[in-house]
């Protein structure tokens, strides 16, 4: 329902229940899978991409990445492609990647996925989706 979106669409493992490829039913059984009030659903990853590209290659773009998510650490992902504001900058076409911080099995939501949140891992992952989303980017861009 936010303004901008041009697109939303979500991914899960293969074998994940159908109802993980439905974001409300999605985002619901991740809160209620949780006992803390406070407890972290999900990670986001904010990707700004190319504006001299055409909405297929940035869609493409997208969606490589929230498909190495979820084969890498096996959560459910929901990406939004945005356009650019219009008080803001015209090139800025961005996407918010959205995945579950509990991996997603064929019964459902399983253990947490806390290689990220890990002192020694943590950092180490956080480069390595930069890397990967910069790499994604510079197969696709198209000038």
């Amino acid at each position: 329902a936010r303004s901008g979106v041009i697109e939303a669409f979500t991914l899960a493992p293969e074998g994940a229940p159908d109802w993980a490829r439905d974001p409300q039913t999605l985002w619901n059984a991740a809160e209620a899978a949780e006992k803390r009030k406070d407890a972290r659903l999900a990670r986001e990853v904010v990707l700004a991409l190319p504006d001299a590209t055409t909405p297929a290659v940035r869609h493409e773009i997208v969606a490589k990445l929230a498909q190495h998510l979820v084969d890498r650490y096996g959560v459910a992902v929901t990406a939004a492609i945005h356009a650019p504001s219009a008080e803001g900058d015209q090139r800025n076409h961005h996407a918010h990647i959205l995945w579950t911080t509990r991996a997603v099995t064929p019964t459902g939501l399983g253990a947490k996925t806390t290689v990220l949140d890990e002192q020694k891992s943590g950092p180490e992952e956080v480069r390595h989706i930069r890397e990967r989303a910069a790499w994604i980017i510079s197969t696709r861009h198209e000038a």
